[in-house]
């Protein structure tokens, strides 16, 4: 992908929101509020009615190269 492009990833719900985390905290987007987290409990009770998957919109905006903006190869995301 170049810089300005767009892709769409999809996640499907058996790994966006695995049985296996019910609370939510190790995998997937969590809600930062009470009413976020009721409303996302309910998409994933309720097992006929909606669908899980997870949709994200991606836009690179810019790659940057080793030592620009403080990155270093092997920085492990250090600056």
């Amino acid at each position: 992908m170049s810089e300005g492009g767009i892709r769409q990833l999809v996640v499907p719900p058996a790994i966006g929101y695995p049985d296996s985390d019910p609370s939510h905290e190790r995998v997937g987007p969590r809600p930062s509020t009470f009413s976020g987290q009721r409303a996302l409990n309910f998409v994933l009770q309720n097992q006929q009615l909606i669908d899980k998957t997870l949709l994200f919109n991606v836009k690179l905006v810019r790659i940057d190269k080793p030592g620009e903006f403080g990155w270093k190869a092997g920085s492990k995301g250090k600056a």
